[in-house]
């Protein structure tokens, strides 16, 4: 089942969002689209975006609630739960492993929720996160919301002034013609300027879903999307509704469940390694004080337990 999940995004800060940059000006993100019988360049800030920023702030909620530190995963754990992962030369033959895919979307909500790649298992992701269309005259068509508001009148140039002092190393004075200095502009959505917006949850089990309301609501604690969210901009407020009995299923399970879940990462750093290769490095290697070695063999079992999933 397909659950969509539509909202309006409000910048309450400018937004950066470069996508190419010419001369001394970055340019905001643009793609073309139909406006009455005409292609133009629209302003628009990719799902993906989103996405990563949701992936990595979900994550660290998993690890706090896990009470470990992201430095004690392996590196290819690492890269699997903040960045999506990466293909490991000569892992696994190149070959699918269900039964590995089922368990880790079972031990795993969240990073089946965002998928992931890990050995050479690659595993789809659950979730589609739209575009970030500004609600204009110009895009109706994508919007389906009419407005008298130009995108060309949300656009501005935010300039920047970058000073290099270089010290006279050999006087110990500054000189006017050692001082460097750069001016460069940044094109931004001004504060206001307010977007469509949409999830897609595709076939997600409860804890799934669960894993996502809790990200979102993480999320929304502080949301900030694009470039220099240090200089204030990219702060945003959405209308999005979390389902709270969604994330107290979630995190409940995830509680009741932390300690398996922590040894279960740490047989993924494992994964395409032989047998008795994992057997030995995983002698050493345990996140808590539960031996692993019966997690590493995906010997478990599940139950239902109410509103959650006991393992």
């Amino acid at each position: 089942m397909y659950e969509r999940i539509e909202g309006i995004i409000e910048a309450q800060e400018p937004i950066s969002h470069i996508g190419e940059t010419l001369s001394t000006v970055a340019q905001f993100k643009r793609e073309k689209t139909l406006f009455r019988g005409k292609i133009i360049e629209i302003p628009v800030v990719s799902g993906n975006a989103l996405r990563g920023i949701m992936r990595r702030r979900g994550s660290y909620h998993l690890m706090k609630m896990l009470g470990i530190r992201k430095e004690m995963l392996g590196e290819d754990v690492q890269h699997a739960l903040f960045s999506g992962g990466m293909l490991k030369k000569g892992a696994g033959g190149g070959t699918i492993d269900m039964n590995f895919i089922k368990e880790l979307r079972t031990m795993l909500p969240l990073m089946s929720v965002f998928g992931t790649t890990i050995g050479q298992q690659m595993i789809g992701g659950k979730l589609d996160v739209g575009q970030l269309i500004p609600i204009s005259c110009q895009t109706v068509q994508r919007t389906g919301i009419e407005s008298d508001i130009s995108i060309h009148s949300l656009l501005d140039e935010v300039s920047h002034t970058r000073r290099d002092d270089m010290e006279d190393r050999t006087k110990g004075i500054d000189t006017d013609d050692q001082k460097q200095q750069m001016r460069y502009q940044t094109e931004v959505l001004a504060a206001g300027t307010q977007f469509s917006h949409y999830f897609t949850l595709k076939d997600c089990s409860d804890l799934e879903r669960g894993a996502f309301m809790s990200t979102l609501y993480q999320f929304m604690q502080y949301p900030k999307i694009g470039g220099m969210g240090g200089r204030g901009f990219g702060m945003i407020k959405m209308d999005y509704v979390v389902d709270e009995s969604a994330v107290e299923m979630y995190e409940t399970w995830v509680s009741e469940n932390a300690e398996q879940i922590r040894a279960y990462l740490t047989t993924l750093d494992y994964v395409g390694e032989s047998k008795t290769g994992k057997a030995k490095k995983l002698q050493n290697v345990p996140l808590s004080g539960t031996p692993i070695s019966h997690y590493a063999k995906g010997e478990y079992k599940r139950e239902s337990t109410g509103n959650s999933m006991k393992l």
